[in-house]
């Protein structure tokens, strides 16, 4: 089993996100960004492009790290091999959702950056139309 499964195997208490497999409750929201930030380029296309390619490489990292991040000490493992630069949106943003779920909080409760784009009216639809097979980010728009 993952060590999320043992964690809330041993303690009812844990917070949701712990219950997902591996670093999934850290690594969905970053997904979640990167289409938004795909789907919705706002005043300049190649800095939205760019980070929708930083949030998606991240969640891919966050998936094949061997271990659970439960810590901003593993956060800084991962500067340290490489997989995050510190100072980096990425970076700032996978701290904020460690802190949000050591309170017992969701992840993407400490993602302002999230709230913030949600608030477009836009967004859900398009996000909706994203998941249907074949329907990419031009033709959503």
């Amino acid at each position: 089993p993952s060590p999320a499964a043992h964690i809330a195997a041993d303690d009812d208490r844990q917070p949701l996100a712990y219950q997902m497999a591996g670093n999934e409750h850290l690594a969905m929201p970053f997904e979640e960004l990167a289409m938004i930030y795909k789907l919705c380029p706002r005043t300049n296309i190649d800095t939205d492009k760019y980070r929708a390619g930083a949030y998606a490489r991240a969640a891919i990292a966050l998936r094949a790290y061997p271990t659970t991040i439960a810590t901003t000490a593993h956060v800084d493992e991962l500067v340290t091999n490489g997989t995050f630069r510190k100072g980096q949106s990425v970076y700032n943003d996978l701290t904020a959702m460690l802190d949000a779920v050591s309170n017992g909080r969701d992840p993407r409760e400490g993602l302002d950056r999230l709230k913030q784009l949600k608030k477009d009216e836009r967004i859900p639809t398009l996000l909706s139309f994203v998941r249907i097979w074949g329907v990419g980010a031009a033709t959503a728009r």
